[in-house]
């Protein structure tokens, strides 16, 4: 575990950081992370638009921490020092994410199969056209293209881009001295907190997502699930490296592809013919 290794890089100035310097940063984080949540009330609630969200994310996620980065030197030492535990051992994080990605994808899909088989005809009918107001239908050769498009993106990319965000600029944003990284056994509170805080900020975003396509009780029943999500993505990350995490995060994301291309596309893992009630 990355735990048990010896990290040379530590955030220098730190130690120099003042209680209200500290206050200051935590704000700014807290902000920064609280920003997906509108963006995606925007974009995807108002916009109906699942490209147009992807975009406001990526400036969220990649932009905003380059810019603090730039101005912050605090910031580049901390970045600095999660950059060398990303590298150590990258080859051991993919062997140990990647069986527990393969578990989950199997569970994953298994339960997708079996709940297509209790949900009413009538919801499945309403889901696939609350799908085609946001771009993700399956009637034309573009609306095809671009739905692949964003099943894909949600797979490949979306994984890496908020593990780096919410496990680790955000997370470390949060820390008092970023070697608390490795301390979530013995420091408590110190670790726990930031990782609380960061985990209920990424929750928060989906909340809004599932309750586009959801009853509002079970948004927030969504959202109270990847709050410990992501508590254990974090985990991850600080027990073994942040590969691990988001490894395990691409099997989490393909239950979601694959489950949606197979409601859009009726590819037959949990085909149901619902012509007569459309």
């Amino acid at each position: 575990p990355l735990a048990t290794v010896e990290i040379g890089a530590t955030a220098a100035g730190a130690e120099d950081e003042s209680p209200n310097e500290l206050v200051v940063r935590r704000t700014l984080a807290c902000i920064v992370g609280a920003l997906v949540t509108p963006g995606v009330i925007l974009a995807f609630v108002l916009a109906k638009n699942v490209f147009i969200t992807y975009l406001v994310l990526i400036f969220i996620w990649v932009l905003v921490p380059g810019v603090w980065r730039w101005f912050s030197a605090s910031a580049r030492e901390r970045l600095a020092f999660g950059w060398e535990r990303v590298t150590i051992n990258a080859a051991r994080q993919v062997r140990i994410g990647t069986p527990i990605a393969i578990v989950v994808l199997g569970a994953g899909i298994g339960a997708y199969a079996i709940a297509m088989q209790v949900v009413p005809d009538s919801m499945i009918v309403e889901a696939r056209a609350k799908a085609a107001e946001y771009g993700l239908a399956t009637d034309t050769a573009t609306e095809r293209a671009a739905t692949v498009f964003a099943l894909v993106w949600l797979s490949v990319s979306n994984p890496f881009s908020e593990e780096l965000f919410w496990r680790g600029f955000l997370f470390r944003a949060l820390l008092k001295d970023p070697e608390l990284e490795l301390s979530w056994r013995r420091d408590g509170l110190a670790w726990w907190g930031p990782a609380t805080v960061a985990a209920v900020l990424y929750a928060s975003y989906h909340i809004v997502v599932v309750n586009e396509f959801a009853h509002i009780g079970l948004a927030f029943l969504a959202g109270g699930g990847l709050v410990g999500y992501g508590l254990a993505c974090q985990l991850l990350t600080s027990q073994f490296g942040i590969i691990t995490s988001a490894v395990v995060h691409i099997g989490v994301d393909m239950v979601v592809s694959i489950s949606g291309a197979d409601f859009l596309f009726e590819w037959g893992i949990a085909y149901r013919n619902t012509t007569a009630v459309m």
